[in-house]
């Protein structure tokens, strides 16, 4: 059913002028205070809708953000530049109490500060104060000329600039974080950090207009009202107002006499009414004064009362508020525990399907299980064949071994051949340097041989010479000639000799000559033979080499293949059997799971079966105790009966017969012979 106005009911014509009313009467004007950091506290009033039902005043004001500049704050107008951001942190009477909430430089200021042939630099970083604010603050600064500079660009180096960007990092780091919110304020408004990172960056480059050109708060603490108060301070001495001394009643009188004779200097005889007039009235106003003054103190602390009494209407409310928070909590949390407790009644509904359901699987197990044990069966003979695949390639590994050993040998083998050819070399080499010191030494021999035949040959010469000198020197004399003949028979028998002697050195010069060449001759033929044995070698040692490179590598191709091959089948049978032995594990799961089933299938059967057998020995015992021929069967039978009928004794329905009837066919069917030949025997 829709709520709305009843059109029969309203009173008046349509169309009627409906009262305009003033936004701002439902308004009231709050103080703005600023922190007693700054010389100004009341920095300008704000407007805020009464408090109707739940709408407080005071809670529409909190965290409001107001942006003042500073040269309102410190009636400087030299600090214009700069703007301060207040936050509204609490509300107390018509005071709004404000807490620094950041600053910023305005952009006429920024770019009167850039200009060119100087270089700017900036830096931030994020501080937290003593008192749990975390700042993130903002530094600019510019490079300026050195004294006595002559250049006139004033540039930093990328070196430079790292250097005091770090610098400023520092400075600002320490300057915030030893100190609260308060003190680090305080250090902006006359620029402390600016003139300390002047004084620090001088060494490095000489900078100018250094400012914190920017303040964000990132996180502030929570909110403590002691700590607001000692930022603000009491506003009670700034409420007082200036005492106004009062005139005394002589004065007035002699006023009003005054006033009374001038104005009423023709009708003295009214005077002394109006002066009675007067004093009466006074009388009444300073009644009425008094009046006023008790009632203002009394409204006073009516309001005061009514105040304290809306905190604790607030605080209740809060208490109140938290209260219903938890029982709401609480009331979700039954909530869920109630759907919770129905889905469990629904899943109990559903268990005798869930029953059914478990029987049915247990069946589809049993039929899995026998498929599983013929997979399990048919599996064990693919291992068993994949055993006989692994020894057949072990068989083939160690196959390849024996080939490999038997390469090893051969290859040692050559290298001992090598070895041989290497020695055979040497030896060739050695023979041919001692052939080569013996030609060396037959030279030495030729060389002084023929010294001596050319001294030989000389000496021939001088006797030749000698011989023709001495002859035509004969004396005429007997004596003489008789000297003559001896000496010619001396120099005869000397000529016999040397010629002897020259033609022996003759045979021996050739004989020498002979053997020089005979050597010569052996020598040229052991050199060629030596050359042809060298190039024979080279060439048997190349031939080697290249034979035994091409078994080598062909070797290597062979072995890589037959691994390659062995590795990528045993990896296949690897993966077989791990597959395999996962298949083999779900199935022992499988059948483990299924022989559990069987297990509690073949329990209920087993106490299935003791019930039936405890009913068929009921039932038996009532067609036995029929079946016997004496008395006391009979009342075996009378007695049954009257255990099973009960103290009614009435006529029972022929369904009971029915399946008495059933039962006792039961009990013939599983009637044993051998067990009742037993008995008999027994």
């Amino acid at each position: 059913m829709a709520v709305g106005k009843n059109k029969r009911i309203s009173k008046g014509k349509k169309g009627g002028k409906k009262k305009t009313v003033d936004p701002f009467s439902k308004k009231d004007w709050y103080d703005i205070k600023a922190p007693s950091v700054f010389s100004v506290r009341n920095i300008g009033k704000t407007l805020v809708s009464r408090t109707q039902g739940t709408k407080i005043a005071s809670e529409g004001l909190k965290h409001r953000v107001f942006e003042v500049s500073l040269a309102d704050l410190q009636s400087d107008e030299d600090q214009a530049y700069r703007k301060i951001r207040l936050r509204a942190e609490d509300v107390q009477g018509r005071n709004v109490l404000t807490n620094f909430w950041g600053m910023s430089f305005t952009t006429d200021k920024l770019r009167s500060l850039v200009k060119k042939w100087q270089t700017l630099i900036e830096a931030h970083v994020d501080v937290k104060t003593t008192d749990n604010y975390m700042l993130r603050l903002f530094c600019i600064g510019f490079t300026k000329r050195r004294p006595n500079q002559v250049k006139r660009t004033s540039y930093a180096q990328a070196s430079q600039i790292r250097q005091i960007r770090r610098k400023m990092t520092e400075i600002m780091s320490n300057q915030a974080s030893t100190c609260d919110l308060k003190e680090l304020v305080s250090k902006f408004i006359p620029e402390v950090i600016g003139k300390e990172i002047e004084k620090a960056t001088s060494s490095i480059f000489p900078l100018q207009n250094v400012f914190i050109r920017k303040v964000k708060i990132l996180k502030a603490p929570k909110f403590d009202i002691g700590k607001l108060m000692e930022v603000h301070g009491d506003y009670a001495k700034e409420d007082v107002g200036v005492k106004m001394d009062r005139p005394a009643e002589g004065d007035e009188a002699m006023g009003g006499q005054e006033m009374s004779s001038s104005s009423n200097g023709h009708y003295p005889a009214n005077g002394a009414k109006v002066l009675h007039r007067k004093e009466k009235n006074k009388e009444k106003v300073q009644l009425d004064k008094n009046a006023a003054s008790s009632a203002c103190q009394k409204d006073r602390y009516y309001i005061e009362k009514l105040e304290t009494e809306l905190m604790s209407c607030y605080q209740e409310i809060d208490y109140l508020q938290d209260q219903l928070n938890i029982r709401s909590i609480e009331a979700n949390i039954m909530g869920e525990h109630i759907h919770s407790l129905e889905l469990k009644l629904t899943e109990l509904e559903k268990f005798p399907e869930r029953v059914r359901v478990m029987d049915n699987e247990l069946i589809r197990s049993d039929s899995q299980c026998w498929l599983l044990m013929e997979e399990v069966r048919c599996k064990e003979e693919e291992l068993q064949k994949a055993a006989a695949q692994i020894e057949k390639l072990e068989s083939t590994f160690l196959d390849s071994q024996c080939e490999i050993e038997s390469l090893k040998l051969d290859l040692s083998n050559l290298e001992q051949r090598l070895l041989d050819t290497e020695s055979f070399t040497q030896h060739a080499a050695e023979h041919k340097a001692q052939i080569d010191k013996l030609l060396g030494e037959h030279e030495l021999q030729l060389h002084e041989a023929q010294r001596t035949i050319d001294q030989l040959v000389l000496e021939n010469k001088q006797l030749i010479e000698l011989l023709p000198v001495r002859a035509p020197k004969q004396s005429p004399s007997g004596s003489g000639q008789q000297v003559d003949k001896t000496l010619e028979n001396g120099v005869h028998a000397e000529c016999e000799s040397g010629d002897v002697i020259l033609e022996k050195m003759a045979k021996r010069n050739e004989e020498s000559e002979l053997l020089i060449e005979q050597l010569k001759e052996e020598l040229r033929e052991q050199k060629l033979k030596a050359k042809e044995d060298a190039e024979d070698l080279t060439q048997e040692m190349a031939e080697l080499r290249y034979q035994i490179t091409g078994m080598l590598e062909e070797e290597y191709k062979r072995r890589s293949c037959i691994e390659q091959a062995a590795i990528q089948h045993i990896q296949e049978l690897e993966t077989q059997v791990s597959k395999e032995k996962t298949k083999l594990s779900g199935a022992l799961r499988r059948l483990q799971e299924s022989h559990e089933l069987a297990h509690t299938q073949a329990m209920e059967i087993k106490k299935l079966k003791a019930a039936l057998e405890r009913f068929n020995s009921m039932t038996n015992l009532g067609t036995a105790c029929k079946s016997c021929s004496c008395g006391f069967s009979a009342m075996l039978i009378e007695l049954s009966n009257c255990s099973i009928e009960g103290p009614s004794g009435g006529a029972r329905p022929p369904s009971s017969n029915h399946i008495d009837e059933k039962s006792q066919n039961r009990a013939l069917i599983e009637w044993r012979p051998g067990e009742a030949s037993d008995g008999d025997g027994g």
